[in-house]
């Protein structure tokens, strides 16, 4: 799946089972693979269609799925009412208009806030996402 990321984001990293370091950043794709799965937020990719191309283990953490449950699937179809959501009108305007976006927005299912940092790339979107709502509650 890494590797899907990377080529859909085009990304210069190579392949994980190809030269183990990339000619743009430097770094190995193991450790670009180990920066995604190990942020302390939530980190998905979004293809165009709305599909969860790529979930690390917090985002199925704070969306109270399983990897399994969330990879290859529909967003739509995973978290119910985000088409009615602030999520789904803001993610769609940044990336007709193309530029990055930080929101905060609540998300019923889950009786959650979200902060989250969404950047258009060829062939989706990028979300890092954390709970907010302790913040919210202070």
């Amino acid at each position: 799946m890494f590797d899907y990321i990377w080529r859909r984001c085009k990304v210069p990293i190579a392949a994980p089972e190809q030269a183990a370091v990339s000619s743009h950043s430097g770094l190995p794709s193991s450790v670009l693979q180990s920066v995604l799965e190990n942020f302390p937020d939530g980190f998905v990719f979004l293809d165009n269609d709305w599909m969860i191309r790529y979930a690390n283990a917090n985002a199925a953490k704070l969306l109270h799925k399983t990897l399994a449950e969330l990879l290859n699937r529909s967003a739509c179809d995973v978290l119910p009412q985000i088409q009615e959501s602030e999520f789904a009108t803001t993610i769609t305007a940044a990336k007709a208009a193309n530029k990055p976006v930080t929101f905060e927005a609540y998300y019923l299912n889950l009786n959650a806030t979200f902060k989250c940092n969404c950047w258009p790339v060829e062939g989706g979107m990028a979300v890092l996402f954390c709970d907010t709502t302790q913040n919210r509650k202070t």
